[in-house]
């Protein structure tokens, strides 16, 4: 397996690990059936990915200044290719392939998704109002988008926001209706909503987890936990001897891929895994239902007058703007936790605490991982200033949206709603 870089893209139909090194390609199915190929290309690969069945990959030609899109079926071993003048593909936020077309973000202009036909020829143009930071297939091969931390669903002709939680980039679907995000976030669409079920230990990075009926299988270096769908609560593990970079699930079996020099994949049975879930005792009532004991212990231990902890929906709000990272440390009883916090996956020790930053409690026993929400600051500074009343008065008459922890922090009032009356009370604040 080349390995300079490895990917593990899977569906609801198959999975494959792609590992690639200037334009030397090696494709290996997993599932359902297993299989590998060996592709050699003209220049050095940037980019792969798969759709419906179909490996793409693309190639910067920077001697004449175009890109080279390869597209390769294992099941009929068809290596097609076609080429787009004038532009190369540097912005690493992906891409999407249907139908004989490729939507890729504009070389040029960040907020704009193009879509060329496999003859090269520019065919459409979709406008954002931010910068497309994500662009791909979602579990079942459709196109999506996220844009200023919300999730696009294209419709055909357009991209539609889904409503609800934002998400941080990138974000993995994993199922039928699950995805995940960098911030170890698991979210449920549904509807035309997107909401967030909890928060899982996570190393940051762009993990991929794996559902099995009722648990959600999740990396964590070189153990992986379950957790229940509906509570959140880890109800299982297991530790490996290598790192785990990403999960798919296959024939009623959690599938771990490692590389540690070569990638090998692990089955594992959700029956070997370690129940985390608390027994009941032998004279508790039989349809009690049943706490588990880390829940307790979690909110003894992990306490605050000063804020609000949310241990449902894993938030930390009321925190006064200006707030330092130790001050907030102070204000926290977290004994045998260690803290940490994090902007957009990259640890900060030291400064202000921003909306939408996240703050993890990690000990050898347990880890927990919180979105903060400080009260007025709706851009994720740490202050509030004229941009937050800005973008609070654009969300009002309907030019903008934000919700999530955002939306707790509008409300000044505490009502329950950002309305007018938080925006006067943001306005007394600068």
């Amino acid at each position: 397996m080349i390995s300079d870089h490895v990917k593990l893209i899977s569906s609801n139909r198959d999975a494959y690990l792609i590992g690639y090194s200037g334009g030397d390609c090696h494709i290996e199915k997993l599932s359902p059936d297993s299989g590998g190929s060996d592709l050699r290309l003209t220049h050095p690969i940037t980019a792969v990915g798969v759709f419906g069945g179909t490996v793409v990959a693309l190639c910067n030609d920077a001697d004449n200044h175009q890109l080279e899109v390869y597209t390769y079926r294992a099941d009929t071993d068809i290596l097609d290719s076609f080429c787009i003048g004038k532009r190369l593909y540097y912005r690493d936020c992906g891409f999407y392939y249907s139908d004989n077309s490729i939507f890729l973000v504009s070389d040029r202009y960040d907020n704009i998704v193009e879509r060329y036909s496999s003859s090269g020829v520019l065919t459409d143009r979709y406008t954002f109002n931010s910068a497309v930071t994500q662009l791909g297939a979602d579990y079942h091969g459709n196109l999506f988008a996220v844009s200023a931390k919300k999730l696009y669903d294209f419709n055909g002709s357009r991209f539609v926001a889904v409503g609800g939680s934002d998400v941080t980039v990138p974000v993995s679907f994993f199922g039928d209706s699950l995805l995940s995000d960098s911030s170890g976030g698991v979210y449920r669409i549904s509807g035309h909503t997107c909401r967030l079920l909890f928060k899982a230990d996570s190393d940051f990075t762009s993990v991929t987890p794996a559902v099995i009926s009722d648990t959600v299988y999740y990396p964590c270096g070189a153990k992986i936990y379950g957790y229940r769908i509906n509570s959140g609560e880890k109800a299982a593990e297991i530790a490996l001897s290598q790192k785990v970079f990403g999960l798919y699930a296959s024939n009623g079996c959690v599938c771990a891929v490692s590389n540690s020099g070569k990638p090998t994949v692990n089955q594992i049975r959700p029956g070997e895994f370690i129940d985390l879930t608390p027994k009941r005792t032998a004279d508790a009532a039989a349809d009690q239902p049943v706490t588990p004991a880390a829940s307790s212990k979690r909110e003894s231990v992990i306490s605050s007058s000063a804020y609000r902890i949310d241990f449902r929906n894993y938030r930390i709000s009321g925190i006064p703007v200006g707030t330092t990272f130790a001050a907030f440390k102070k204000n926290i009883s977290h004994d045998g936790y260690a803290v940490s916090l994090y902007r957009d996956g990259k640890q900060i020790k030291t400064g202000l605490c921003g909306t939408a930053m996240t703050v993890v409690f990690d000990c050898e026993a347990a880890k927990y991982t919180f979105e903060l929400s400080v009260i007025g600051d709706i851009t994720g500074e740490g202050n509030v200033n004229s941009r937050d009343l800005s973008l609070f008065m654009e969300y009002l008459i309907g030019t903008a949206d934000f919700n999530g922890v955002y939306t707790i922090s509008a409300d000044l009032s505490g009502d329950g709603i950002a309305d007018a009356k938080d925006l006067a009370m943001m306005h007394r604040m600068i």
